[in-house]
């Protein structure tokens, strides 16, 4: 990781860490990873492959957003997309909410927490 800067988004702070892996590894991000400069909570996460998972396979990106949902810091939305050599580009789009996120009873969490 390396400091990449800051940057202000709506009048809040963050600071950005660039992610250079030392080896190839397709399990391996380079991107970024931006943190919240007062919390220091990771509110995204973006980057590339090092190494594309297959020959088919090209242009593989990741967007990752975290957020509060009833009090815990968790994964709140994501975006794949990936060019397959015959299909061309895909992207595939996951949005969390309260009402996805239950406790390992199968109950919701309680609301406000």
């Amino acid at each position: 990781f390396r400091f990449g800067g800051e940057e202000v988004v709506s009048g809040d702070r963050y600071y950005v860490l660039e992610m250079t892996p030392k080896r190839k590894n397709f399990n391996l991000l380079q991107g970024k990873i931006v943190l919240n400069a007062e919390s220091y909570l990771i509110q995204r996460v973006e980057g590339k492959p090092v190494v594309s998972p297959s020959w088919w396979v090209r242009d593989v990106t990741i967007l990752l957003h975290y957020g509060d949902v009833n009090g815990m810091w968790l994964l709140t939305a994501s975006e794949f997309g990936v060019k397959i050599r015959i299909l061309g580009r895909m992207t595939m789009t996951m949005v969390a909410s309260d009402a996805n996120y239950k406790l390992a009873d199968g109950q919701p969490p309680p609301a406000g927490r």
